[in-house]
């Protein structure tokens, strides 16, 4: 579980609290934090997420959605734990959710 019922949940927090965090490298400049990896460094990414044990937590900010679902999600041998936070629009992506191509991964925590 990412949270108690008693503590207060920020955004920072809420990337703490997640196994990977993609990122760009103007935003790492700005925030870094050592579970977060490049977006646009694909293969490392993928290989990252993949060699969890367990299903990990990973935190995709909004504008990054469109580079996830078509470059990472599609190459993803592990199921994932989908956190989107920190956007200026609503994630709404039912498309994704429903693919059945998508099955394998467990969808979303949306914070």
């Amino acid at each position: 579980m990412l949270f108690t019922k008693n503590e207060i949940i920020t955004g920072d927090i809420v990337m703490s609290r997640c196994d990977v965090i993609l990122t760009t490298i103007e935003k790492k400049a700005f925030r870094s934090h050592n579970k977060m990896f490049i977006i646009d460094d694909i293969y490392d990414v993928i290989q990252r997420i993949d060699s969890f044990r367990k299903i990990p937590y990973v935190f995709v900010y909004l504008d990054h959605m469109q580079l996830f679902k078509q470059y990472i999600l599609p190459n993803l041998s592990k199921k994932i734990i989908l956190v989107v936070h920190n956007g200026d629009t609503e994630f709404n992506d039912s498309e994704m959710c429903n693919n059945k191509g998508n099955k394998k991964h467990k969808y979303m925590l949306k914070i």
